[in-house]
């Protein structure tokens, strides 16, 4: 090669090597200013998938940022943290935002970073670093990503992996202390630890249908004009918030989860006293019951008796959940304050826990029936009111057993008692009528012989 050659093909190998990376697409974590606003279009754009687009705009995802619980919760974080939690829990409610910087600028929001966890943020996520957990996801922008083995789109798409992968939802639902590691959330870890993650039921297969848990993946076209495809998922992300989300999913989700059962232990000889044992399983759900920020999240049984007239004696209310500890031997505490698990009496997923209540008759009015229900709300009441949102209560299981019985006829006739001297007056009576029948009957004897 002549020299001028060489020279040229040197100092062209040279300029192709350093601007190589202007033009290569990066790959980067979630964190603040890695990318501008516009590496990531906006859900709107996405006209093509209109009925996906449609189920995503009803979706807790979609109202990440937006939810006024959500919202509530934060100023009280920013306000007892001085400001230092806000970039902690924004990086995941909103991390299109994030990535593009928006929060720092502390300027108004623009319309894409406000819509919350969004299309282009999980569809261009390619893996997670390190721990899952704490938005730990690693984001290429570009190319969009999805299960498609053979995606044909006027955009550039990828089959992936990831995407209908545990670890993408993890990445964000497994919610880790930032200063001391404390688990907070952790539905990623309970699954992977369960018997779901074994069999190789994931997330989607129950956040991600329409017709409630495990009905995903399905047949259908991803959009209007797109071939026929085997394994569709919705984009639902249904799970249990019944007030701000999409309310008949949530009630399907919370219906599916648990079961109730009831067995009536009587101690020979007792009529009206004997001890319940009340079962709660968790049928359905792939991580623990109640799940996520458990000492939000408010899931209870309670156990009454019912009487024959309607009154409802309570004996028995058992919330589930955990409770944050501070190194102080506080409990509980705030999220922001937490350095410990306290308590955790949570269901496992295929697990089960048992009340044993003492239960008592006395002064109820017969029948008298045991009833017991699993209720669930999404948050306290005081919370709900700060918020202005609404909070119902929704029954996931329930199951009764009668106690005791209502009285037959003849057990009612035999259980007759009078006062000792009505009783005796009432005797007389019969016995003087008695008398006064026989004088009768012999007198017409006499008349008929004479």
């Amino acid at each position: 090669m002549k020299r001028w050659h060489r020279t040229a093909f040197l100092v062209a190998m040279f300029v192709i090597l350093m601007t190589a990376p202007a033009f290569a697409v990066r790959t980067t974590p979630v964190i603040s200013g890695s990318h501008a606003i516009d590496a990531f279009p906006s859900p709107e754009r996405c006209a093509c998938h209109s009925e996906l687009f449609a189920q995503w705009e009803r979706s807790m995802h979609a109202k990440a940022l937006s939810d006024p619980v959500y919202q509530a919760k934060l100023a009280q974080a920013e306000k007892a943290t001085g400001g230092k939690l806000g970039a902690f829990c924004n990086r995941c409610h909103g991390p299109v935002a994030f990535m593009a910087g928006e929060f720092e600028r502390g300027s108004k929001l623009s319309d894409t970073g406000a819509m919350g966890v969004q299309c282009a943020f999980c569809h261009q996520s390619t893996g997670s670093r390190g721990r899952i957990g704490n938005v730990s996801q690693v984001v290429t922008p570009g190319a969009f990503r999805a299960q498609i083995r053979d995606p044909q789109a006027p955009h550039a798409a990828e089959q992936s992996s990831f995407v209908p992968s545990a670890e993408l939802c993890g990445a964000c639902h497994d919610v880790l202390h930032p200063a001391n590691g404390v688990k907070l959330e952790s539905p990623y870890r309970e699954w992977k630890a369960g018997p779901y993650a074994k069999r190789g039921i994931v997330c989607q297969h129950c956040h991600m249908g329409t017709g409630g848990p495990r009905s995903a993946p399905f047949s259908g076209q991803a959009c209007g004009v797109g071939p026929r495809r085997e394994n569709l998922f919705a984009m639902t992300f249904a799970g249990a918030n019944v007030g701000q989300g999409d309310a008949a999913l949530a009630t399907k989700q919370l219906q599916a989860a648990a079961r109730v059962s009831i067995r009536i232990e009587r101690p020979k000889g007792a009529a009206k006293e004997a001890t319940a044992a009340v079962t709660v399983r968790n049928v359905g759900a792939g991580h623990y019951i109640p799940t996520g920020l458990t000492e939000v999240r408010q899931m209870w049984l309670e156990v009454a008796l019912v009487d024959g007239t309607g009154v409802r004696k309570t004996v028995r209310t058992h919330r589930y959940g955990t409770s944050l500890g501070d190194s102080n031997g506080n409990a509980p505490v705030e999220l922001w304050e937490a350095t410990r698990i306290a308590s955790d009496d949570r269901i496992p997923p295929m697990g089960a826990s048992t009340d044993r209540v003492p239960i008592s008759s006395e002064g109820l009015t017969p029948p008298v029936r045991l009833v017991a229900a699993l209720k669930y709300r999404s948050l306290p009441d005081d919370l709900a009111r700060k918020a202005r949102v609404k909070n119902p209560t929704t029954v996931m299981a329930s199951a009764e057993s009668m106690f005791v019985r209502a009285p037959s006829n003849r057990e009612s006739s035999r259980g007759l008692t009078l006062p000792g001297p009505l009783r005796i007056a009432l005797l007389a009576v019969i016995a003087g009528a008695f008398l006064f029948g026989v004088v009768m009957v012999v007198r017409r004897l006499a008349r008929s012989l004479g």
